[in-house]
């Protein structure tokens, strides 16, 4: 039995529908799933248009998917290099797997402007790879990751 990636996203897209935070900038993205090397003979289609809300302190950079925080990374001109903390969550019908995963990221974007080299029409271009890192399911291999497609366009500072 294999593992669809939505169950992996589901505890960090849920509550992507808060207010706001003033001092956020915030992009509308569509998270789609490109690879799955984790189901080579069945791959779990996916697909979610959610909101970024970035905080910055310098280069340094926090993610927000709703309230929840969801990767910290370094902005490097129009560059974003980021990745989630080690997520440990049970997983199966009976919640009788343990599976521990990890995102990590990298973007072109840009606030409105025109100085960073994306596709035209978008303002958030990039990758995100997500690996397990630890698993006890028998159809679930250690290292295996799912590849998504990120791009979105930015919706402005605040709520």
């Amino acid at each position: 039995m294999r593992r669809a990636l939505p169950l992996l996203l589901i505890p960090l897209m849920a509550c992507q529908e808060e207010t706001l935070d003033p001092d956020s900038f915030n992009w509308e993205v569509t998270v789609t799933g490109i690879e799955d090397l984790c189901n080579p003979t069945d791959p779990q289609p996916y697909q979610e248009t959610v909101t970024y809300s970035l905080f910055f302190d310098g280069s340094i950079t926090d993610i927000k998917v709703g309230p929840d925080n969801f990767a910290s990374g370094i902005m490097t001109g129009c560059t974003l290099e980021y990745d989630s903390p080690v997520v440990g969550e049970r997983r199966g019908p009976n919640e009788e797997y343990w599976v521990k995963w990890q995102l990590t990221g990298s973007a072109l974007l840009r606030q409105g402007g025109s100085s960073c080299d994306i596709t035209e029409g978008l303002d958030w271009e990039g990758e995100e790879t997500f690996e397990i890192i630890e698993t006890d399911d028998p159809d679930l291999l250690v290292g295996c990751t799912y590849t998504m497609a990120v791009t979105g366009i930015y919706k402005g500072q605040g709520g």
